[in-house]
């Protein structure tokens, strides 16, 4: 009878044990899984009513198209918008302090 009572407690304490390295990464996931829908980019059909959108684009990095950092090459991100087209031209992968972030002014 004391065995089993020495086994339950000892369960008991790893589970106490696993659940306490487990609350922080439960966490961690939650706060990433936040970021992921608050700030992706939604579905919107631009108009008169709503001329802009924005939000971040998300895509996985590891399938045939994209892996570890190949020679620079130069790309153009073309968007139709109504009858004119948009070009934004980019280079992958940038280079070393290419990358200058902004804020939008405020309206």
């Amino acid at each position: 009878m004391k065995q089993k009572k020495t086994l339950r407690s000892r369960s008991i304490r790893e589970e106490t044990g696993n659940r306490a390295l487990l609350q922080p990464y439960q966490e961690e996931l939650l706060e990433v899984q936040n970021f992921l829908c608050d700030r992706s980019l939604r579905r919107v059909t631009l108009d008169r009513k709503t001329p802009e959108t924005n939000g971040w684009i998300f895509f996985n990095t590891t399938n045939k198209w994209i892996g570890p950092w190949k020679e620079r090459e130069d790309f153009v991100l073309r968007d139709t918008v109504e009858k004119s087209c948009v070009r934004i031209p980019f280079s992958l992968p940038p280079v070393a302090g290419d990358l200058i972030l902004r804020r939008r002014p405020q309206h």
